[in-house]
């Protein structure tokens, strides 16, 4: 399994990686940019990659104890 930002590189890789999502070139090629600077949120490449068909395996998982801060 990949996490989303590794799968996200992987699929972006590819060419014409937008066509399949209906996303133009243009709005494409500026996703992939941001993506590159670190600019796009895991949000919103989860977005991209479940238009492009993929699934989630797992979900986040959360200790159900919150951090208790020691000052």
């Amino acid at each position: 399994m990949l996490t989303t930002p590794e799968l996200f590189k992987k699929v972006t890789d590819q060419r014409n990686w937008y066509k399949p999502a209906g996303i133009e070139r243009l709005l494409a090629a500026k996703t992939k940019e941001n993506f590159k600077k670190g600019l796009l949120s895991e949000s919103k490449q989860t977005e991209i990659l479940l238009k492009l068909g993929y699934c989630i395996k797992s979900h986040q998982l959360w200790d159900e104890t919150p951090f208790k801060r020691t000052e």
